[in-house]
């Protein structure tokens, strides 16, 4: 598993939620190379983040096989108020495709979450996502996430 980065130092309170999430796409061989966690949005504001990445080589946007992905990345982001969304970049000019939200629930199962990234990951048009449920630790996340947010 790769390491967990805590940007703000101690135990941020989505760390064991996007671990759980790391561990089912793992179990599907799908795990990122590399995840971590943040305290703080771009602007310094209190908020709590994660983004999980893949490197180059390791899917195709398009879902065309014969195309050459070997200078993208997918980088997966989730915040403790918008929830999860996905984008793809070149990795040669840094140029990033739009972020795309998925229409999920901000604490997701992590099981049914890990089959909704693979279904991005391999830029399936035929069918629909599958659709993660609320996840059963949900409120408790939510307790923890206001908890950090007011210093409780």
């Amino acid at each position: 598993m790769p390491k967990v980065l805590e940007e703000r130092g101690g135990h941020l309170p989505h760390r064991d939620y996007i671990a759980r999430v790391v561990t089912e796409l793992e179990a599907i061989r799908r795990g990122p190379n590399s995840w971590w966690l943040e305290g703080e949005d771009p602007a310094g504001v209190p908020a709590l983040q994660a983004v999980l990445g893949w490197g180059a080589g390791n899917h195709n946007p398009h879902g065309d096989p014969d195309a050459s992905d070997a200078d993208f990345l997918l980088a997966v982001n989730w915040d403790s108020t918008n929830g999860w969304s996905y984008v793809f970049e070149r990795e040669s000019d840094s140029d990033a495709y739009p972020p795309m939200e998925l229409d999920v629930p901000v604490a997701s199962d992590p099981a049914g979450l890990a089959r909704a990234l693979e279904y991005v990951m391999d830029g399936e048009t035929a069918g629909r996502m599958p659709q993660p449920v609320r996840w059963e630790g949900a409120e408790r996340l939510e307790q923890a996430v206001r908890a950090w947010r007011t210093g409780s």
